[in-house]
């Protein structure tokens, strides 16, 4: 140990040398030129793998948006598809006259809390008012969009009327569809209560 001590001393003493720190300076550089061309040669080489990759991953993401395009209904030119149309508008008919009546019900509750329990606040009573009649204008305005993809709903039926497999499959479809929704909602009940 005591031998080592020399050596470490003269160490020292040569580092705090500015011509050893450039020269130490300049290795260093050298080595990390050294290391951009490889790496710049390696990327070259790799580049038309690149480019394949990058192709592949944007033809894998139109495919994706053509399909999803497609089964949401929002492709043109495409074959008509009864099943899904069907099950697409009677969600829309359920979420709009689900909106609406829960719309109605909150102004109609707040409307008749406020009267019952601050009849004398004149003040608060009109503002509940006005916040009800908002809000049954919003309720008349989901029920109107409702019964619009309902009436869609009733003329697509009324379309594949002489085809009964078609009607069939619409009606399954649409069945399925709710109960899965049921079955999803049943399995988050408890989860949604937890927290």
């Amino acid at each position: 140990m005591p031998s080592v001590v020399p050596l470490l001393n003269l160490a020292t003493n040569y580092l705090s040398s500015d011509w050893l720190q450039a020269f130490f300076a300049i290795f260093l550089l050298i080595q990390l030129a050294v290391q951009i061309d490889k790496a710049h040669r390696a990327l070259s080489a790799s580049g038309k793998q690149w480019k394949k990759t990058g192709r592949a991953v944007m033809a894998l993401a139109k495919h994706v948006e053509i399909s999803v395009n497609r089964m949401m209904g929002y492709q043109e030119n495409r074959p008509p598809r009864p099943a899904i149309d069907a099950t697409l508008l009677a969600g829309d008919v359920l979420l709009y006259w689900m909106f609406s009546a829960w719309m109605f019900a909150e102004g109609t509750v707040i409307m008749l809390l406020v009267i019952m329990k601050r009849p004398h606040e004149v003040k608060l009573v009109a503002m509940s008012v006005v916040a009800t009649l908002v809000l049954y204008v919003f309720a008349a305005i989901y029920r109107n969009m409702g019964s619009k993809k309902c009436r869609a709903l009733t003329s697509l039926f009324k379309e594949n009327a002489g085809d009964r497999r078609c009607q069939v499959f619409m009606t399954v479809s649409i069945a399925a569809c709710a109960f899965a929704l049921a079955a999803i909602e049943y399995l988050a009940w408890p989860y949604i209560n937890g927290m």
